[in-house]
């Protein structure tokens, strides 16, 4: 795979718990999913509380947390990526879990 490749990737979210959630990760290889790795995705109110003293607001915080799904799930496939399912879910469970902070 060239450096200009960027690979389609599907994110499943688990069931989210009020301080986390797990994301399954998966591609495709010979037209069937293929399980790449899990992430947990952790936005307890002593996470977002660290991110409020640095400054961030409710959009700033968002935008974190989207870099670092995209740097972590980078990190294990060690490839460019785009999701084309989950990826709209895993943010509005991040929004769903981060906004009661910002009232």
């Amino acid at each position: 795979m060239s450096m200009e490749e960027i690979k389609t990737i599907k994110m499943i979210p688990d069931k989210p718990y009020e301080t986390n959630c797990d994301i399954n990760i998966y591609d495709q290889v010979n037209g069937k999913d293929r399980k790449r790795c899990a992430i947990k995705m952790e936005y307890s109110k002593y996470d977002i509380q660290e991110l409020i003293k640095e400054g961030y607001d409710y959009e700033d915080v968002v935008k974190y947390y989207e870099g670092w799904i995209y740097n972590t799930v980078r990190r294990y496939l060690c490839y460019e990526w785009e999701c084309n399912v989950g990826y709209d879910e895993v943010i509005e469970i991040l929004k769903n879990h981060v906004k009661k902070y910002f009232k």
